[in-house]
């Protein structure tokens, strides 16, 4: 009898083992699953710099949008790259994630599912509603997202999203596809399915309406006074959370629904028990040592300036990639500034062999271009030209296509075609060298024309300006003794 139930125990704890592997080979494939789902949904956005905060007295208006006092303080932010969901976070992925660590339903989720009074609170836990937690449950989401896929997820700073809804830092007050508000087709005032409207031009859906983003930082309203420039993370401490994304309608409304207005949550009396409350993830770059560039100690050294500039011409712009718009504006400045620089167009400093080995001048022309590589839209070219000084205004609209004058004055320098005569002391026996333009100035107005308005582009990296547009030659013409021409560099 003993041996029996010894054998009957003994079967039992097989039967045991084996229903435990299968439910944790099944929960394993439920979280890979999950995780594969949430990380297919981020979206790129490559990091750079914008003036964060009310916009509305540089837009040329020059009147702020709202009169919230906590966004008045514009500054300029620095952020690296990150990812970002392209949607909230929904009831079904935040309902697997909790069955996958064995926790229950939130209580949130189990009232509004079981109200009997209202059958729109009940369809907002829908599968692909967004899902209504609390601030901690958003943020222990998106940081187990972050550590089973190896990356660093996390809900986004204030910082992030701001730059993210204004497609990297745009000047658009709307999140909305087309930065308009529009009550019928822009966004969702109540609880929707996600991506029930189109995104904003980074390819985010739901930065406008369909409920509030949860965000990382604490709030404090005079923060933006005191805001570091690089990857801000908000105040230390607080009480309260920043969301983002609020919506109000009617004609108040549209003040109190712009990409720059905050709005916060108690931690302690503000709980979650109805909708509204989502969230989304990010996930960030690992931190790098930033190369940035001491541009006021490389204009007071030869031997740096050129240093850049070869630099910029080797890799064709790709050293910039990753450069603030503002840093592109300021080496431009460099480029372009004769005070720092001594040759003039002359053909015995043109090398005959191969474009792009001419005189300094020509060099540095190249090198112009080539900073213009990774612009993405007219907007970012207009933010390049206005920083070509160290201490920018803040008026854009009035001071880019002035310093572009300056960059196309510059351009164009030795360009017109220019016959030196009998030049034997330039090119041995040639009885005349002329040289003809390079139509530089030309190619940064058609790099300019190339650009969409503003980014285009959702889920795809960035896209480079046409290589065709970034070089261009002088022509040297060699007329040997009357009897022959060669061109003897050309594009």
């Amino acid at each position: 009898m003993k041996r029996m139930i010894s054998y009957l125990s003994g079967a039992g704890l097989v039967l045991l083992t084996l229903v435990g592997c299968k439910d944790e080979k099944k929960t394993q494939a439920e979280q890979q699953a999950l995780v594969k789902e949430a990380l297919a949904e981020m979206v790129p956005v490559a990091g750079g710099s914008f003036m964060m905060g009310d916009f509305g007295m540089r837009d040329g208006d020059n009147l702020f949008y709202n009169s919230d006092i906590d966004n008045k303080y514009e500054h300029k932010v620095i952020l690296n790259s990150f990812s970002i969901a392209k949607y909230k976070v929904t009831w079904g992925q935040f309902n697997r994630y909790r069955e996958i660590l064995d926790l229950p339903k939130t209580a949130t989720y189990n009232k509004l599912r079981q109200n009997r009074t209202s059958q729109y609170l009940v369809e907002s836990t829908g599968d692909n509603y967004p899902a209504s937690v609390d601030w901690q449950d958003a943020k222990d989401y998106c940081q187990w997202l972050g550590k089973v896929s190896g990356k660093r997820g996390d809900l986004p700073t204030e910082a992030q999203w701001e730059y993210a809804a204004r497609s990297r830092g745009q000047l658009f007050i709307f999140a909305s596809s087309d930065n308009d508000y529009d009550e019928d087709k822009g966004f969702s005032s109540s609880d929707s399915p996600v991506g029930s409207f189109p995104p904003n031009p980074l390819g985010l859906y739901d930065m406008m309406g369909n409920g509030t983003d949860w965000i990382n930082d604490w709030y404090a309203e005079d923060y933006y006074q005191h805001s570091p420039e690089h990857n801000p993370q908000g105040p230390d401490h607080g009480d309260r959370k920043v969301v983002r994304g609020y919506v109000e309608l009617g004609i108040g409304g549209v003040l109190k629904s712009t990409t720059v207005t905050r709005n916060s949550l108690s931690l302690k009396k503000d709980k979650v028990h109805s909708s509204g409350y989502g969230f989304r993830c990010v996930i960030n770059q690992p931190e790098v040592q930033n190369s940035t560039l001491d541009l006021e100690s490389i204009r007071n050294n030869k031997e740096a300036r050129v240093e850049l500039m070869e630099k910029i011409n080797a890799s064709q712009g790709d050293v910039l990639k990753s450069a603030p718009l503002e840093t592109k504006g300021e080496v431009i400045a460099v480029l372009v500034d004769t005070r720092l620089w001594d040759e003039v167009a002359n053909p015995e400093k043109h090398d005959v062999q191969a474009c792009g080995k001419g005189t300094v001048l020509d060099e540095r022309k190249r090198a112009v271009l080539a900073a213009l590589k990774w612009v993405q839209s007219k907007r970012d070219y207009q933010d390049v030209m206005q920083h070509m000084e160290i201490v920018p205004t803040m008026d854009r609209k009035a001071n880019w296509p002035a310093h572009e004058a300056k960059v196309i004055a510059f351009l164009s320098e030795g360009e017109t075609q220019k016959n030196y005569g009998r030049s034997d002391n330039f090119i041995p026996f040639a009885a005349q060298v002329t040289i003809q333009p390079s139509h530089y100035a030309e190619n940064l107005r058609d790099i300019y024309r190339s650009l969409p308005a503003v980014q285009i582009n959702t889920n795809e990296p960035l896209k480079p300006v046409n290589s065709a547009l970034l070089s261009s030659c002088t022509q040297v013409t060699v007329e040997q003794h009357g009897w022959q021409k060669v061109n003897v560099r050309t594009h």
